[in-house]
């Protein structure tokens, strides 16, 4: 939704009052205006349950469907909005007051869709625009088991999804686990054969970290990162500190960095993902091969914290899944530390480590916990002892 030739994120005061009494901006299947969060007006604990159950349906509806706006504040008469009459914030603190909505959000399974909340301050009370983007995940529903319900946004209302629609999203869930899959091996297969970006690497024992975004699969969330980079918007030096020494160059997919050494490159694909090449040096005692694991994770480790940053400049604020693979090690022991009794041997050349997923971002405690999550499931995946 563009008002004045700006996102929503964008939005001042004079941008929504172009809104009001305008019929091309009625209630529509991407967009319902609310006068006001109606649980924070029940006394009666019920009542207010059953309010925050309807406002986390207007979500998952949404979510359901292709993204959209929920808009409080704002009066509407047959649709049309018709008046801004605020919301209240008590102290003006809007970061708890987001918290609070959060912990409301966050109860829908089987994740909470991602949400961005946008204030807008208008004479000491505000607009609030709840911003829902189309979920991969789903179906999104909310309320207690045995009593779900399937709603979708259709029109200018919510109603129940159709036992396809619902079938449709189980199986989009399923579609997004499959794609990932295909295109690890497909990625695989090229630094294998040594194509395109992969075309001078010079290691044959390598692992490979892929960051996707939960919009990976959406073609209207595409962007050139070249363009991105080159605007001086956003330094890739600043976005990668592993972009210090090395060329940048774009390229069909999207932007490559490459080091000097050719022993890691970066690809940062048009649809977010993001691609980080590790060549792994060997290490031989009593002729027997080691990868430097606990290496390995620190490299990967900065692949989340740098990706995280790029997706915050660029305004991708989706769940993230890294996988990552390890390849061509069979029969190398799992750590090159040759003092301990805690490491194995790689049985297999191809170790893919399960999927794991980030699902906000902004939260910095949960990528906390993310990273130590990564590292249990790397060092799993190689048959090393998790200490």
């Amino acid at each position: 939704m563009i008002l004045n030739n700006k996102m929503y994120m964008q939005w001042e005061k004079e941008d929504i009052q172009i809104i009001i009494g305008d019929i091309n901006y009625r209630e529509s299947d991407k967009v319902d205006y609310k006068v006001d969060f109606s649980f924070l007006e029940c006394r009666d604990k019920n009542e207010r349950d059953k309010k925050k159950e309807e406002f986390k349906n207007d979500i998952c509806s949404f979510a359901n469907a292709n993204g959209g706006y929920l808009i409080f504040g704002i009066e509407e008469k047959k649709g049309i909005p018709i008046q801004i009459t605020g919301i209240n914030i008590q102290g003006n603190n809007t970061d708890r007051f987001e918290l609070s909505l959060r912990n409301i959000i966050n109860q829908i399974i089987p994740m909470s869709p991602m949400c961005q909340i946008k204030f807008i301050n208008i004479e000491e009370k505000y607009i609030v625009i709840v911003y829902i983007t189309k979920g991969y995940c789903g179906p999104y529903v909310s309320g207690k088991e045995g009593s779900y319900r399937f709603l979708v946004r259709r029109g200018n209302s919510k109603t129940d999804m159709r036992y396809d629609e619902v079938k449709r999203m189980f199986n989009q869930s399923l579609m997004l686990s499959e794609q990932i899959e295909q295109f690890r091996y497909k990625r695989i297969n090229m630094c294998n054969n040594k194509d395109g970006i992969a075309s001078t690497i010079k290691y044959s024992k390598f692992a490979l970290v892929h960051t996707i975004p939960e919009t990976a699969l959406d073609n209207s969330f595409l962007f050139n990162p070249y363009d991105v980079f080159s605007s001086g918007s956003i330094k890739l030096g600043f976005v990668f500190n592993c972009c210090s020494s090395g060329v940048s160059m774009p390229n069909v997919d999207g932007m490559a960095f490459k080091s000097y050494d050719d022993d890691k490159y970066l690809q940062i694909f048009k649809s977010g993902i993001v691609e980080r090449y590790i060549g792994i040096k060997e290490r031989k005692h009593d002729s027997i091969s080691s990868i430097p694991i606990v290496s390995i994770y620190e490299e990967i480790e900065k692949v989340i914290v740098e990706t995280v940053r790029l997706y915050r400049t660029i305004n991708i604020n989706v769940p993230i899944y890294i996988v990552i693979s390890i390849e061509n090690c069979k029969g190398s022991r799992s750590d090159n530390n040759f003092e301990t009794d805690y490491v194995g041997f790689i049985d297999r050349d191809d170790v893919g480590c399960m999927p794991m997923a980030l699902h906000n971002i902004e939260d910095n405690s949960e990528i906390e916990k993310f990273k130590e999550m990564i590292k249990q499931e790397l060092y799993q995946s190689v048959g090393r002892k998790t200490m």
